[in-house]
């Protein structure tokens, strides 16, 4: 389980989050809703400890992610700004992740057939589309096969059979019980996969509700509960 308790952030004088709270059970895929500038990604941040809260914590299966002794064992993370060295292929980039957290050779194989890339696995990254860089970016998260995946912006890049393609495989990733936290600005697409939808806006929590109790248009309902901020 994701845990967000009263969690702060300031910029100056700026609240990028504000005393925020919710929760991400494992088994399902919960959507974390915004516009541009909600705070969103400062919480993913946050939970990754990539990011000091300045009050509350985030929480990863019952830890602060800095406490954990294998994290890409336990947490499988995708932040919109991740790159890998444009001079390593996918393969190499990778073998680096998984040598560092002493995870085997095979499991490398395994997720670059799983995201797509077996035989772009040789390339160098340089070479890469954009939806080639966030499938090897998945590839990463799910390097450790983690029981927790949080996933900044997933979609970006991908065209139609790939955006398809990422909901079959986090419906899947939830299916094994696992918690799958996914961000996005583009409600209409997340509640297709998600099970559960938390919404932000300005750094606070403004619905935190399963995607069924939406019953009216999807963006209106987006749009009244943000205010329409951008």
């Amino acid at each position: 389980m994701i845990e967000v308790e009263g969690l702060c952030k300031r910029y100056g004088a700026v609240a990028a989050v504000d005393d925020l709270s919710f929760t991400a059970p494992p088994g399902v895929v919960t959507g974390f809703l915004g516009p541009n500038g909600a705070g969103k990604s400062t919480t993913m941040r946050m939970m990754l400890g990539l990011a000091a809260p300045d009050a509350g914590r985030a929480l990863v299966g019952g830890r602060r992610y800095r406490e954990l002794e294998r994290p890409l064992r336990q947490v499988g993370a995708l932040l919109e700004t991740a790159a890998p060295h444009r001079g390593r292929s996918g393969d190499a980039h990778l073998r680096w992740l998984a040598r560092s957290q002493g995870i085997g050779v095979r499991r490398v194989r395994e997720v670059l057939e799983l995201v797509g890339l077996a035989e772009a696995g040789r390339r160098r990254v340089g070479g890469y589309s954009q939806g080639m860089r966030q499938r090897l970016g998945l590839a990463a998260a799910l390097l450790g096969d983690p029981a927790i995946v949080v996933l900044d912006e997933p979609a970006n890049g991908l065209d139609p059979e790939g955006i398809r393609w990422l909901r079959g495989l986090l419906r899947g990733l939830a299916s094994e019980g696992r918690t799958v936290l996914v961000s996005s600005h583009l409600i209409g697409e997340v509640a297709r996969t998600a099970d559960r939808l938390v919404v932000v806006a300005r750094g606070r929590l403004v619905a935190d509700a399963e995607t069924s109790e939406f019953t009216g248009d999807l963006e209106d309902e987006f749009l009244r509960l943000t205010g329409g901020m951008r």
